[in-house]
């Protein structure tokens, strides 16, 4: 591919409904969710950003960057996207595209990232996203490094904070998977989604 891509685990929210723990946290199978999502985005990108406000982070392991969201009061998934642009053009100046993932996902595909690129190339799109059960699954995409003042305005001075909103300012291509046992882009939002992860996983093996 001519497109080097960056990745960024957008791992900033608050996880509510996560029974008061911290959502990267979370155990599946003996892992945190980001230890799975971590281990699954790694080998697809150049370099991977973590995307937290948490203090301490929520992850040190491979020494790993974390970032918290270069935009203050806490302004959602935009804000970690924004912030992954701006690490990749002041670090990476030769990457053209970050890869974004919610730390929520440990199901994530392993051969995603290409297959986004390829679609993305083929119909020169802006964005390539995720979809699966004719759902978008709107932050699970590639995000051109490029557009990274714009969305910085939109998000200060435009009053933009749902990713869908942005995602409808440009032209897109969608890469849609199919859902067998259990959806590639489930979130585990509750206790409740990772007994029943927990539960599926066990079938399996």
């Amino acid at each position: 591919m001519s497109s080097l891509v960056n990745g960024v685990i957008l791992a900033g929210g608050r996880g509510r409904r996560m029974g008061g723990k911290k959502k990267p946290l979370a155990l599946l199978r003996g892992q945190t969710l980001i230890e799975h999502v971590v281990d699954i985005v790694q080998p697809q990108v150049e370099r991977l950003l973590i995307s937290a406000n948490d203090d301490p982070p929520p992850y040190s392991g491979a020494g790993l960057p974390t970032l918290p969201d270069s935009c203050s009061g806490h302004l959602g998934p935009l804000a970690g996207i924004l912030t992954a642009m701006e690490w990749t053009a002041s670090e990476y100046p030769n990457v053209n595209y970050i890869f974004s993932a919610p730390v929520d996902c440990p199901f994530l595909p392993r051969d995603l990232v290409g297959k986004l690129q390829a679609a993305r190339e083929a119909k020169q799109a802006d964005l390539a996203l995720a979809s699966s059960a004719a759902q978008i699954h709107y932050t699970i995409g590639l995000w051109p490094v490029s557009q990274k003042e714009r969305l910085r305005s939109a998000l200060l001075f435009g009053g933009v904070r749902r990713v869908e909103a942005w995602v409808k300012r440009h032209s897109i291509v969608l890469v849609n998977y199919e859902v067998e046992r259990i959806d590639p882009f489930a979130n585990m939002n509750s206790p409740d989604d990772l007994a029943l992860a927990e539960m599926i996983l066990r079938s399996q093996a």
